[in-house]
């Protein structure tokens, strides 16, 4: 997780805020919910400008829209 928002923090050759996206599976060892990421996501998310949740049943289009839309 670190590597990863170290990657996020760099500077953005276009100079538009990176996005991080963290997936997981529901009910692993990876789910926040379940103590995933030791409080990783407690240090994040205030700097976040947005936090969205999608589901398995949310299609890659709409994901990519969500994106595109930033």
């Amino acid at each position: 997780m670190i590597q990863r928002l170290g990657r996020i923090v760099r500077p953005n050759p276009s100079g538009d805020p990176s996005t991080l996206f963290l997936l997981y599976l529901k009910g692993t060892r990876e789910d926040p919910s379940e103590g995933g990421h030791e409080g990783f996501l407690d240090e994040v998310v205030p700097h976040a400008l947005e936090v969205r949740s999608f589901d398995a049943s949310t299609s890659s289009d709409e994901i990519a829209r969500w994106h595109s839309s930033g």
